[in-house]
């Protein structure tokens, strides 16, 4: 369609020529217009006026109104110093949106309002070479439609090119080492893609570019993958493209399209299949690959289980159902000759196409490309619907130029529930008084999602960020020294205390649950396959913990014992905040420990039936909320419902010799403890009821903003985090020395005077919880 007469006159140099950058647009002509088939006129009209309300329409006096414009500079514009010619003006305009709305001629005047439902923002670009964009007038580029297409590519190149200037995208996740993508150590072997068949190179210990590819497994990649069998050959003679599947075509095309000689993909840079011990080797240095790669491709699209499409490129055209206006461009140099086009279309906020198609994607929703995600530098995603770009600095964008709106400094969640759902947001190198938190947010995040080996690769998938997360933590100490951290089963040994009182998640989405299989230890969160969480320490009021137990030693998964160098200086019943952990550099911090020998007080204790959410609310010391969805009197029934804690009378074995008067509060994440029956088994080695005991772990005090506030008198009283355990008596290889070993099942809190005074008058032990 032709533009109308006002549009044709339409000059976006005059916006900047306005004192306060408003241009006006009478709302009479652009609805003419829009009625005669006008683009432009459509486009403001279908964006601004359509959206208001028809009885505030009809309250408007038309022939008085006026559609407001702006031009707008995004610091998120792309790259547009590529198309500048010598002789530009320095002082040009660098436009990439516009802004509207709806208000009265007057309104700045007699103090009238805008219209609150008209306001809208509008994207502006230029094709490359066209003199809007060579002259810096415009800023944001026209990419066109198709995604393989020239202009598209050079679009990426735009953005990496971009991208290689942010400070934080060129370091690792840790900033202990800068990074140059155009020459970055090489994997051991990668596919060379320069030549007309593919090569299979080792290239360890060599320098070059490369990128990665992030995917899901599926029959196509396991039938083209790098074996025992085919190596040599593809060493020594390569493959072809045919050989491989859709997705990794699209991978290997894209190489060649941006002059990139190699690719990085697991299934053919790793030797698979049975005997060979090449993932072995490979596993642990994934982490330095996707780190080093020029970008990883996300294959978002072909993830998706109930699809067929395989494949990286998107079948549906990304600007398809975008109402798209060209305007004429007018060079203000040559008394407003025209020179070429541009093009406006409608801004949208990505945030749920972002979060459905990419954050809660099926690729994103496996374990392994967790890490991958997080430790890639920059991303790019190929979703059903579109390309997303994403690295260390920016706000995720997608290719027509749309951003999540709000971001960090806006506080934003929306959709996005998480922190970890923004690689912007991922910063292992930001001082914080408590570490722990962050360690908390990406294991919370990632135990969440499905491993199809959980046994195996539960702690080897996150192996990568826990190394980065290490070296940052070790240098971040305030005396410039390096301190080595111990990674105890997934939680770190400087926090074990706190790290060891994760619960279970209400409820598990998964494909597998329960207990694992392994050699992972039950007081680790991820000897449990299902999501867990540190919920409960995330209280909004202050509060401060002293440790109620000290670490005297670890055990190793070979049975070796690497006692503290120190004894247990834990006096009955009196902990303090002066008690630490032992030092870090006393335990190898490679070594796989299974077993934490520790200097406690245990208390028998009797479990009863749940709490109701209205009971749980009125207890005087914090408690979790088991099941928001829940009304306040319905009871929370549920795998990690709260039940009622109190304490024996008797001997610890009788389940008789009790009253049931609650000190405590309990959430059990073993599976063979979700039925009350579980509690009273008859213990035949013991001859009688075996008991369930609470290892005292923490103490929780009310901090002193709450004392400063005079809240004391009415707010919770000290509560003792425990862990709840029983008895091992089976006999395993690991040689305790006589010491009495204990598997966790549960956590909690206990509060109250007879607790207290069990523990003043019990005698600490040393034990050993496996």
């Amino acid at each position: 369609m032709d533009l109308c007469f006002s549009c044709q006159r339409f000059n976006i140099h005059a916006l900047s020529r306005i004192p306060g950058g408003w241009g006006t647009f009478q709302l009479k002509l652009a609805q003419d217009g829009a009625r005669s088939g006008c683009p432009f006129c459509a486009l403001l009209i279908e964006s601004l006026w359509n959206k208001i309300p028809t009885e505030r329409q009809s309250s408007l006096d038309q022939e008085q109104t006026r559609i407001f414009l702006q031009a707008t500079t995004s610091r998120h514009r792309l790259n547009a110093n590529r198309d500048c010619v010598a002789g530009a003006k320095k002082a040009a305009l660098q436009i990439d949106g516009l802004r509207a709305f709806i208000a009265p001629a007057t309104y700045k005047i007699d103090g009238q309002e805008p219209v609150k439902e008209s306001f809208a923002t509008f994207h502006v670009c230029a094709e490359r070479g066209s003199f809007a964009a060579t002259s810096r007038a415009i800023a944001g580029r026209f990419s066109g439609r198709d995604v393989q297409s020239a202009a598209f590519l050079e679009g990426i190149r735009d953005w990496l090119s971009g991208c290689l200037r942010h400070g934080r995208c060129c370091q690792t996740l840790s900033s202990s080492q800068q990074l140059d993508a155009h020459h970055t150590p090489l994997p051991t072997r990668c596919i060379d893609v320069t030549g007309d068949r593919l090569m299979l190179r080792r290239t360890a210990d060599t320098t070059g570019s490369y990128i990665t590819l992030s995917h899901r497994w599926n029959a196509q990649t396991a039938s083209s993958q790098t074996t025992a069998l085919n190596v040599l050959q593809r060493q020594e003679t390569g493959f072809d493209l045919a050989e491989l599947p859709q997705t990794f075509r699209d991978t290997i095309w894209l190489a060649r399209q941006l002059d990139i000689p190699y690719v990085w993909i697991d299934s053919l840079c790793i030797i698979q299949g049975a005997g060979s011990t090449d993932w072995a080797a490979e596993a642990g240095k994934m982490a330095g690959y996707y780190q080093g790669s020029l970008f990883t491709i996300a294959a978002a699209a072909a993830a998706e289980t109930d699809s067929k499409f395989d494949g990286l490129f998107p079948t549906t055209p990304p600007m398809l159902d975008r109402h798209l206006a060209r305007l004429p461009f007018y060079d203000r140099a040559k008394d407003g000759v025209r020179r070429g086009s541009f093009y406006v279309y409608p801004a949208r906020a990505m945030d749920k196409d972002y979060d459905a198609e990419v954050r809660r994607g099926a690729l994103q929703r496996r374990g392994w490309v967790f890490q991958e995600w997080l430790l890639s530098r920059r991303l790019i995603s190929y979703a059903a619907e579109g390309v997303y770009f994403e690295c260390q600095t920016e706000m995720p964008r997608n290719a027509l130029g749309d951003a999540l709106i709000g971001g960090p400094a806006a506080g934003h969640r929306g959709l996005l529930t998480g922190k970890f759902l923004l690689k912007q947001l991922v910063n292992f190198t930001d001082s914080q008084p408590r570490s722990q938190y962050l360690w908390w947010d990406i294991v919370e995040a990632y135990s969440t999602l499905d491993l199809s080996f959980p046994e195996t690769d539960r702690l080897l998938a996150l192996s990568g960020i826990a190394t980065e997360f290490q070296e940052a933590r070790s240098l971040a100490n305030k005396g410039g020294i390096p301190v080595t951290l111990c990674n105890v089963a997934g939680m770190w040994l400087e926090d074990i205390h706190l790290s060891l009182l994760w619960q279970q998640k209400d409820q598990s989405t998964k494909e597998v649950s329960g207990r694992l299989r392994s050699w992972i230890p039950s007081w680790s969160w991820a000897s449990l396959v299902n999501s867990v969480s540190w919920a409960f320490f995330r209280q909004p009021h202050p509060f401060a913990t002293a440790d109620a137990c000290d670490i005297v030693g670890l055990v190793a998964r070979d049975g070796a014992v690497y006692q503290a160098p120190t004894p247990p200086s834990l006096p009955a019943g009196k902990p303090t905040a002066d008690y630490r952990p032992v030092v870090d550099s006393h335990y190898p911090p490679s070594v796989e420990y299974t077993g934490l020998l520790i200097h406690c007080h245990l208390l028998p204790i009797h479990v009863w039936d749940h709490f109701t959410k209205k009971h749980l609310a009125s207890l005087p010391v914090p408690a979790p909320d088991p099941n928001p969805d829940l009304g306040d009197g319905d009871e929370a029934a549920s795998s990690t419902a709260i039940r009622k804690i109190s304490l024996p009378n008797g001997e610890a074995g009788s389940p008789w010799a009790s009253v049931r008067d609650v000190c405590g509060w309990a959430t059990f994440e073993d599976p063979a403890f979700q039925d009350q029956r579980a509690f009273w088994t008859e213990d035949r080695d013991a001859g009688g009821f075996e008991a369930t005991y609470a290892l005292h772990v923490i103490i929780l005090r009310p901090g002193s903003g709450w004392l400063e506030r005079g809240l004391l008198g009415g707010g919770w009283k000290a509560v003792h985090m425990v862990l709840f355990v029983r008895r091992v008596y089976e006999v395993d290889v690991v040689d305790s020395g006589g010491v009495e070993r204990y598997r966790r099942i549960g956590m909690g809190g206990m509060w109250g005077g007879a607790v207290e005074r069990r523990l003043s008058r019990g005698k600490a032990r040393t034990v050993l919880l496996v």
